[in-house]
């Protein structure tokens, strides 16, 4: 397998077992969590769980508007959509 990976111009990166915080979705995922989690802290106690799909345009504003471009990384990745 490692043959044609190479064969096809392909980097192998190999890391231990269940070490899921090198894989960038992963982070991502997590990141992404993290702030929903904060948001909906942020609420009354007595705020519907129904209505919590509302708040998720205005948490992916802020997740990429603090997470940094990959294109260029001196601009959000808000202002790169």
């Amino acid at each position: 397998m490692f043959a044609t990976i190479k064969a096809k111009g392909c980097k192998v990166q190999i890391v231990t077992e269940h070490n899921h915080r090198t894989l960038n979705v992963e982070r991502v995922i997590e990141t992404y969590k993290n702030h929903f989690v904060s948001v909906l802290h942020g609420t009354d106690s007595n705020f519907p769980v129904h209505l919590w799909c509302r708040f998720l345009p205005q948490v992916n504003i802020q997740v990429n508007l603090l997470r940094q471009s990959r294109i260029n990384p001196k601009r959000s990745a808000y202002e790169e959509l």
